[in-house]
């Protein structure tokens, strides 16, 4: 049978008005779990306006683990949040506000949320306004700053039309869009130092994209601003979602092959640190370890993520690799007989 998944996709068609909202004072954890409960409506069985999920897998999605009461808190207040939603879309002093979630039920280190009408509808029924976003990519990021800018500059572009960009908007504005109050830096100075720079610089080194930012007077008083941003070329050090996703051969490398023929073999290093398969649970599940002087340590699924993508690009260079091996499994698994051939 096949091994416990290494690598979790967690790609997904965003709606627009879900990307352009204002969602006032939000945290880190509280903009992942919110991807994370639009990735579940969208993919996993939605019944009576609900998904059933589990405290585990809300920190498998995060990449770390926050306790039982710090999910209390951060769903108590998700519930009491009202959104305005499309904000970027709406006539001159008109605006749409909606809450979310309607109910929550953790018992036993399993989550019920129940979820709004509009909530739902936007997610599933309307096909032609949605940005395809990478979450596992997005979950690298370490200010909410980053995730709210990267989503609404991805949100206009494209691969076939560079000159598409998110349009220049007033900062006012633009402070919405991030969950900023409009009296909070009000000095350009601090406002650069507190946001802008910390995002374009996390932004740039940390995904597919490359932006920068230009700023607008009237009279002494900055007003406006506008983004450039451009996809970045033939960078090996970031998972670019056409690269990454649509690579069938790669996800088979890394899902089933990796674990099954490279085990207790050195796919990586860390820091000068091997990394390689190792089992972790009674049922047979390999995760990524690496060895260092305290023993051996789990990576999260982040950096394995990484560690595997490098593996997979250089993988001509591990003495373990057979080539032919990788194309006779890559047979065997489109064949009718895949899954006796896998037990």
């Amino acid at each position: 049978m096949k091994t416990d998944n290494i690598l979790k996709i967690y790609s997904v068609a965003k709606h627009h008005d879900l990307i352009q909202v204002y969602y006032e004072n939000s945290t880190l954890n509280e903009e992942k779990i919110f991807n994370f409960l639009i990735y579940s409506i969208k993919n996993k069985r939605l019944f009576n306006k609900k998904i059933n999920t589990s405290h585990w897998e809300i920190n498998q999605f995060l990449g770390f683990t926050i306790n039982n009461k710090m999910m209390k808190n951060i769903f108590t207040k998700m519930m009491q949040t009202v959104l305005e939603v499309a904000l970027l879309n709406k006539k001159k002093g008109s605006y749409k506000l909606t809450h979310f979630i309607q109910e929550i039920e953790y018992e036993n280190g399993s989550i019920t949320i129940t979820f709004s009408d509009i909530f739902i509808d936007m997610i599933l029924n309307d096909k032609n306004h949605y940005c395809n976003l990478n979450f596992i990519l997005i979950n690298r990021f370490k200010s909410k700053y980053s995730i709210r800018l990267y989503e609404n500059i991805k949100r206009y572009m494209t691969h076939s039309n560079s000159f598409i960009h998110l349009p220049k908007m007033e900062i006012k504005t633009f402070k919405r869009l991030m969950g900023i109050k409009e009296d909070k830096y009000k000095r350009i100075s601090h406002f650069k130092r507190s946001v802008l720079d910390i995002v374009v610089n996390e932004i740039n080194a940390k995904s597919d994209i490359k932006i920068s930012y230009e700023l607008f007077k009237s009279g002494n008083i900055y007003t406006d601003i506008l983004f450039h941003s451009k996809f970045k070329e033939n960078d090996k050090n970031i998972i670019d979602t056409a690269l990454f996703y649509d690579n069938e051969k790669l996800l088979d490398f890394i899902d089933i092959f990796l674990p099954k023929y490279a085990d207790k073999k050195v796919v990586g290093f860390i820091d000068n640190k091997e990394v390689y398969f190792h089992k972790t649970n009674k049922n047979g599940g390999k995760k990524l370890v690496m060895n260092d002087k305290m023993g051996t340590t789990v990576l999260d699924t982040h950096i394995s993520m990484e560690v595997l993508y490098n593996c997979y690009i250089n993988r001509k260079n591990f003495e373990w690799f057979n080539s032919d091996l990788y194309e006779l499994f890559l047979q065997k698994k489109r064949s009718e007989n895949y899954a006796e051939n896998f037990k």
